[in-house]
């Protein structure tokens, strides 16, 4: 007895079934890997062209481009001497600051610019670093007309009754570009015609004199961590000078 066939008609439905699972298949396959390629470009352009966070390091004017330590400030540069007139007619200069922990700025009175706003975060980190140990200062760079009259009034007219604020006049603009280069906290402005220096940036300097940290004040971040790494300043130089008065 001769092998059953299937007729010719099942056979070609039965192959023709194999073939568009197969062609089922396939497309499943390529219709993954192209779902996989459009997931991984899409990722690859919002890595490339996400907001970039802003650089938690030190100044982008000075060339001393560090990083925090997680576990300590870090110190960079000796602060230059300096012996300027404050908003009270005294003079006042970086051996009045030995033993405290400072923040300074640098501003200009007439500026209708960025200054009011630094000015105003300014004033926000004195409300906030309450101690009265701690010490601010700010620079005038524009001596000619910032006078300590002139500067008097900016300060009562900012933050009234701060008596740990203190307000200078350099002698010249040489001066000041001087101090605030080797600070490296300054920026020379792009236009040659406009002599006055711009920065938004603060400069954290510990009891000793040194320059721990600079910090944008334009960056919330970097706002905070000036106010943990001041404090962290002052509890070591309190810690240190407890540790001095123990008996041996």
């Amino acid at each position: 007895m001769g092998a059953f066939l299937p007729p010719p008609n099942l056979k070609l439905r039965a192959t023709n079934a194999h073939n568009d699972r197969m062609d089922a298949n396939r497309r499943t396959l390529i219709l993954s890997g192209l779902l996989v390629l459009a997931a991984g470009g899409l990722a690859y352009v919002w890595y490339d062209t996400r907001e970039q966070p802003v650089n938690p390091t030190l100044s982008p004017f000075g060339g001393m481009i560090q990083t925090a330590s997680k576990t300590a400030v870090p110190i960079l540069f000796a602060t230059p001497q300096f012996s300027f007139v404050d908003q009270d007619g005294v003079r006042s200069g970086k051996s009045d600051l030995l033993g405290k922990i400072w923040v300074a700025d640098y501003i200009f009175t007439n500026c209708h610019g960025v200054c009011p706003r630094v000015t105003a975060k300014f004033v926000a980190l004195q409300k906030e670093l309450t101690d009265p140990e701690f010490r601010f200062v700010s620079f005038s760079v524009d001596p000619q007309r910032d006078v300590p009259k002139v500067l008097k009034g900016y300060a009562a007219e900012h933050n009234p009754g701060e008596k740990r604020w203190k307000l200078l006049q350099p002698p010249d603009m040489q001066t000041i570009s001087s101090l605030a280069t080797k600070m490296s906290a300054i920026q020379h402005p792009h236009d040659s015609k406009d002599q006055i220096l711009h920065t938004d940036f603060f400069v954290l300097i510990d009891d000793i004199g040194h320059v721990r940290g600079l910090y944008d004040s334009k960056d919330e971040a970097a706002m905070t961590r000036l106010k943990h790494d001041a404090n962290t300043l002052l509890k070591q130089l309190r810690a240190g000078d407890a540790a001095a008065t123990q008996p041996d």
